[in-house]
């Protein structure tokens, strides 16, 4: 990637590399702490209950499974498996996890400096690094116990990775860490499969672009597929997790208006054989958007 010329930079992009490193290393951890003490006394609610209990059975050595002991495949499983390799070095205090979260928002904020200072210069990529550590959103996820963050900081990684001069081994560490990002949230499959088609010779500069792009999806593919393999045994679907079609079917069936609430009614056409397939929500989204497509 060519660094762009930055002749005037703010006076962050002035700053020493040490004095800089110290201080958005401080702007990142104060404003965390300072949510986190506002925060002391919440409580972990909705899809976090689900992904601290696959943590804890992944810590006691249970494996990925439901609160009855049966193997699990409807949260993907990229936090959990993080979170429990926490709890296996620190314990299962609460804490664990808020830390786990604000180290991966603080970490965020230096790749974010990394990448934009190389691409477009340091006032640039500095500035960005700043608005990343005040960010409210972000700074709020420090205590959400949830998947956002650990996404975020696989995507920057991807990203430095992928745009490293050395075009075929960060192309492929760079496909792997996607790999672990689609685990951590399973939409992430689509974005190694865009580089094929987002002009791949521009973002490289060569014409060994799309082959680079070709070992991104393949790294990926590599990391993903004895998860999915493990998800088609356990569910049928060849998929990370099922919760995709479960959302799927929540946003598309016909009467849906948007958000996380919908009619209980509509689970009822998952069933197959007394069980909830939520695999088959991708197929009827799909025919309620064909049914009725405006």
């Amino acid at each position: 990637m060519t660094v762009h010329d930055d002749p005037q930079p703010p006076w962050v992009g002035r700053l020493s590399a040490v004095r800089w490193w110290l201080l958005l290393g401080f702007i990142a951890l104060a404003v965390r702490l300072l949510w986190v003490v506002a925060m002391r006394d919440r409580l972990p609610r909705f899809d976090e209950v689900f992904y601290l209990g696959h943590a804890e059975a992944l810590a006691d050595g249970r494996g990925y499974v439901d609160p009855q002991g049966r193997e699990a495949a409807y949260w993907p499983p990229g936090f959990p498996a993080l979170l429990a390799v926490a709890y296996r070095v620190f314990g299962h205090a609460e804490v664990v996890g808020v830390f786990v979260q604000g180290a991966l928002g603080i970490a965020s904020c230096f790749l974010i400096s990394f990448i934009g200072t190389r691409m477009y210069g340091a006032g640039v990529g500095r500035l960005a690094a700043v608005g990343l550590a005040l960010y409210p959103t972000h700074v709020f996820y420090t205590t959400l116990q949830l998947t956002e963050p650990l996404f975020a900081f696989l995507l920057l990684v991807a990203t430095a990775l992928v745009a490293k001069p050395s075009r075929a081994v960060g192309a492929a560490f760079g496909g792997a860490v996607l790999g672990l990002a689609t685990l951590v949230r399973p939409s992430g499959v689509l974005f190694p499969f865009s580089l094929l088609v987002a002009r791949p010779r521009t973002l490289w500069g060569s014409r060994a672009g799309r082959a680079c792009a070709v070992v991104v999806v393949a790294a990926s593919l590599v990391v993903i597929t004895p998860w999915v393999l493990r998800t088609h045994r356990e569910t049928g679907n060849w998929t990370v997790s099922t919760t995709g079609g479960h959302n799927f079917w929540m946003g598309n069936h016909p009467g849906a208006f948007g958000g996380y609430r919908y009619p209980p009614a509509i689970n009822s056409e998952l069933l197959v054989n007394g069980e909830m397939d939520y695999g088959r929500g991708f197929g009827l989204g799909v025919a309620a958007i064909a049914e009725a497509p405006l």
